[in-house]
């Protein structure tokens, strides 16, 4: 996404892509509803303020919550990928059963047990083709979101607006956007200037939409 002509937005980080559960429990500012709460009541369960966090809360944080990216893909190899698809229950529950029919078969020859095998087996490899099929497509498409986060962000950290890793953002951070910015996280506007946001990856929307 990003910013239309003019446009100067300072917003607060509330969330982060990797923010794991443990950060939750640990960290008291787990927020509900952080869009339709009050700014003050904010930056209060976010232990933070306009002039942003200090230095070693922020190392805290980073800490606890991982760099703010999205972690798509693994150094797992395709073929171990694939085989994951034959680990839950009902591809087990139809192996069994495609192997008691084969028994079956083999004990009373003729009876057509061998069929109900090669159709249960048939069930579970189509099946396994299709999901691993779909978790791929996911992949590519978390790819392609990769591609559209920034790199870099400007912050305001002890009052003073610096330029940073997107990745280093953490839950509480205040970010200056400006035109043509792309929004690194989730975020709460705090206050803006002729703000129009281009949607166009998620809605088709050709205009930037005013915000």
């Amino acid at each position: 996404m990003t910013i239309g002509l003019g446009a100067t937005v300072h917003s607060v980080g509330t969330a982060l892509s990797q923010a794991t559960a443990h950060f939750k429990h640990e960290v008291p500012f787990s927020v509900k509803d952080p869009h339709r709460i009050t700014l003050d009541h904010l930056f209060e369960e976010l232990g933070t303020s306009e002039d942003g966090l200090t230095a070693d809360v922020i190392v805290k944080r980073q800490l606890l919550c991982g760099p703010n990216e999205l972690r798509v893909r693994t150094d797992v190899p395709i073929y171990m990928r694939f085989l994951r698809q034959f680990k839950n229950f009902f591809a087990i529950l139809l192996i069994v059963g495609g192997l008691l029919a084969v028994l079956a078969e083999q004990l009373d020859p003729g009876s057509g047990s061998i069929y109900i095998a090669v159709a249960l087996f048939a069930v579970v490899l189509l099946n396994a083709i299709f999901t691993f099929l779909q978790e791929e497509q996911s992949e590519r498409i978390m790819e392609s979101f990769k591609k559209m986060l920034p790199s870099m962000v400007r912050v305001r950290r002890q009052g003073i607006v610096l330029e940073i890793e997107a990745k280093g953002l953490v839950p509480g951070d205040i970010m200056l956007l400006y035109e043509g910015d792309k929004i690194p996280a989730d975020g709460r506007l705090i206050d803006s200037n002729d703000l129009k946001v281009d949607l166009s990856s998620l809605t088709g929307e050709s205009e930037p939409v005013s915000e």
